[in-house]
């Protein structure tokens, strides 16, 4: 086996899940300071050959502090319409130079682009606070723009439409071979 092996079938399932247009949104699981878990949607905007996953974020954001503090996390995707769960979890880094930062950067839609030049995420309302709804492509990236990458070191995929259920799980340290566990 190999990791082509489930990004394969990830692919595959975000493709009919969500099409080509459509957002792939996934719950992304951190761990506070406290040690707390916290999760929150975000939209996952690749998954690369290796099963690198890259989702767009602030880097005010408490996510990317939770990331660097405590530098792992898992993203769970619900398929509705397939019925089937796909968990990706391992270490989280964040990428705030390269290509990889500029290609997400110029895919976002205008108005998601506008979201990193507003006041930090969190922070109290002000008044007199500059909101722009629309930020277009040639704008300079502002340093508020990071990416959090997960290095995929573990994958769980429920499938709820045969009976049984199916559960496998592929580990990055027993080579990627896929095992069938009891859902």
């Amino acid at each position: 086996m190999s990791v082509s092996d489930w990004v394969a079938e990830l692919r595959e399932a975000f493709e009919a899940e969500f099409g080509t247009e459509s957002p792939r949104i996934g719950a992304l699981a951190t761990v506070d300071d406290a040690g707390r878990p916290r999760v929150r949607s975000v939209v996952c905007r690749n998954v690369e050959e290796d099963g690198t996953l890259w989702v767009a974020s602030d880097a005010r954001s408490e996510k990317n502090r939770e990331a660097r503090a405590h530098p792992f996390g898992e993203i769970a995707f619900w398929l509705p319409t397939l019925r089937e769960q796909f968990r990706v979890a391992g270490s989280l880094r964040i990428s705030a130079m390269g290509d990889r930062r500029d290609r997400v950067w110029a895919e976002l839609s205008d108005a998601s682009r506008a979201l990193f030049f507003w006041p930090p995420p969190g922070g109290p309302i002000r008044e007199d606070a500059e909101l722009p709804d629309r930020v277009d492509v040639s704008t300079q990236i502002p340093g508020t723009f990071e990416l959090l990458v997960l290095k995929a070191d573990r994958v769980d995929h429920l499938d709820l439409n045969e009976h049984p259920h199916r559960r496998r799980i592929w580990r990055a340290d027993r080579s990627w071979a896929v095992r069938e566990v009891n859902p």
